[in-house]
């Protein structure tokens, strides 16, 4: 864990350190808008973690229906399909 990490969610956590230990493509399973998590922050906070990490690419599996907008809205975050995931990992 880096020595001042910033102050945010443990959910949003997982992402910031995945990129912070250099993770050029980073996969968000289970990150939706139904996750549940105790505060609404998370989404923002997660959103936080892509615009400081903005040559890293978040995939984001699901429907994308079903993934906060904000998120897609970011060039480095996209949606793909669980097909897609299972595909694209050789799972």
């Amino acid at each position: 864990i880096p020595n001042a990490p910033p102050q945010i969610l443990p959910i949003a956590m997982i992402a910031y350190l995945a990129a912070f230990d250099g993770h050029q493509e980073i996969f968000l399973l289970g990150y939706n808008i139904e996750t549940p998590v105790d505060s609404p922050r998370w989404i923002d906070q997660v959103g936080e973690v892509m615009d400081a990490y903005s040559k890293v690419k978040f995939f984001v599996p699901g429907i994308q229906s079903n993934i906060p907008k904000t998120w897609l809205d970011r060039t480095n975050c996209e949606t793909i399909t669980y097909r897609e995931f299972i595909s694209y990992c050789d799972v």
